[in-house]
């Protein structure tokens, strides 16, 4: 009996030892994504990746007062390719850190953090909607984040390191809005505010508009979704406005690169009509199955 009394305390005290708070355990994912992205960055020039480049100049432009403008074309025409949210960050890091290119390594610092966040949002997500265990979704994390392709892109100033760290617990909280049916107003406005500006740093943003207001739609929420999209709308107008008004400003050569992909394709389109659907699918196939294989791949293929 003395034995057994004096066994139980000592028992819960080890229990307790190694329990560790989940806050904390998604802070140690972010932190070891985030050390490994630093230790990776490098003192390299940035347009090796040409976006990169692209991305650095509207940076530039933004933080020196020019406008959201293509200081290196002739005329520096407004840009109209990107949307503003990335360059917006680029801007904000270039007046603190002003002298170029040394403030390279800081952009690319940066995305190692915005990866670092992302994976400690890849925790929350698994955690909550897979009902994984904390150590399984650390590992989970940890191993999404550090893979070939995130890992190379959080090295590199692009803006698919930030957009992953808003679309994580964006998807979190769309999970939260589509399971609560009281409709809480400051829930839907969040949502709609994050994914507004998710859609503000990449434009595959807009699928999430449309995925969460057909599951609002679907479930006879119409009030919910209007007020939904009612907001997502205001943000982005103002950008739909620039692009649509700024059209056609560089050679037609330039505009693949230099304007938005919607005019570029419609263009096309007018050229071949649907041949070019047809030609285009299986290529852009083929290209996404080749990045799931790289993702997946023990080693680097040829």
């Amino acid at each position: 009996m003395t034995g057994a009394i004096a066994t139980i305390p000592s028992t819960a005290k080890l229990t307790a030892a190694r329990a560790v708070p989940a806050w904390l355990v998604s802070v140690l994912v972010g932190a070891v994504v985030f050390g490994v992205g630093a230790m990776i960055v490098d003192g390299l020039p940035v347009g090796a990746a040409h976006d990169d480049g692209m991305y650095v100049i509207l940076g530039k432009a933004l933080a020196t007062g020019h406008g959201y403008r293509w200081l290196h074309v002739p005329g520096a025409p407004p840009a109209t390719h990107f949307p503003p949210g990335y360059p917006a960050v680029l801007a904000l890091l270039w007046w603190l850190f002003p002298a170029f290119p040394a403030n390279v390594i800081v952009f690319k610092l940066a995305n190692a953090l915005f990866m670092g966040v992302a994976a400690s949002g890849c925790f929350w997500l698994v955690r909550s909607r897979f009902e994984m265990s904390d150590v399984g979704a650390a590992g989970f994390a940890i191993v999404a984040t550090l893979g070939i392709p995130t890992l190379t892109l959080s090295a590199l100033v692009m803006s698919e390191p930030l957009f992953l760290a808003l679309l994580l617990p964006t998807l979190l909280l769309a999970e939260r809005v589509a399971n609560d049916e009281s409709n809480r107003i400051r829930d839907v406005v969040a949502l709609a505010l994050l994914i507004g500006v998710a859609t503000l740093v990449r434009t595959h943003g807009i699928a999430l508009i449309g995925a969460v207001a057909l599951m609002l739609a679907s479930r006879r929420r119409f009030r919910t979704a209007a007020l939904f999209m009612a907001i997502v709308l205001v943000l982005l107008l103002p950008w739909q406005i620039w692009v649509a008004t700024h059209a056609g400003v560089v050679p037609m050569t330039m505009r693949g690169n230099y304007e938005s992909y919607s005019a570029w394709f419609s263009s096309g389109l007018k050229a071949d009509g649907f041949a070019l659907i047809v030609r285009t699918v299986p290529q852009t196939s083929r290209d996404i199955a080749t990045m799931f294989e790289v993702f997946a791949a023990p080693g680097m293929p040829m």
